[in-house]
């Protein structure tokens, strides 16, 4: 199971990095050696969401934080965040906040934004664990 975490992890930094393109899951899974499907299944088993729902949200968010903090134009963010046009942002930014963006941009009303998730943490990322350190140990894996 750790495992998957791990691979899911690395799929999650991926669509992280690349923000401004839409993933290829077929790219993806072969970067991790297994199918489309079996990387999906396991994918949404971790996190509780498609990897699709979850570039759609994490795009979203960031669209939304480039309206708020920016005054670049609409039409330039849905490009930069891979929107074909103002039009289809603006169908996705309702859909996920129920509000158009340019009335967002205006109201700034609080909108929840989709976090990065986070399903693996490798051992050695200096945490002190309370039984490990009971037994003279930093963490579990020495």
């Amino acid at each position: 199971m750790y495992e998957w975490n791990e691979m899911v992890q690395r799929m999650i930094d991926w669509v992280d990095e690349h923000s401004d393109a839409t993933p290829s899951l077929l790219a993806i899974s072969q970067q991790l050696g297994y199918s489309p499907y079996y990387c999906t299944k396991q994918f949404h088993a971790l996190t509780g969401m498609t990897l699709r729902e979850y570039v759609t949200m994490r795009r979203i968010s960031g669209v939304a934080l480039e309206l708020r903090d920016t005054e670049e134009r609409i039409l330039d963010i849905a490009v930069k965040y891979g929107f074909s046009s103002q039009e289809a942002l603006t169908g996705a930014f309702v859909k996920a906040f129920n509000i158009t963006p340019n009335a967002y941009r205006k109201s700034k009303r609080p909108i929840p934004l989709a976090i990065r998730q986070e399903v693996y943490t490798p051992y050695h990322c200096n945490i002190v664990y309370p039984i490990c350190r009971s037994q003279g140990r930093e963490d579990p894996g020495t």
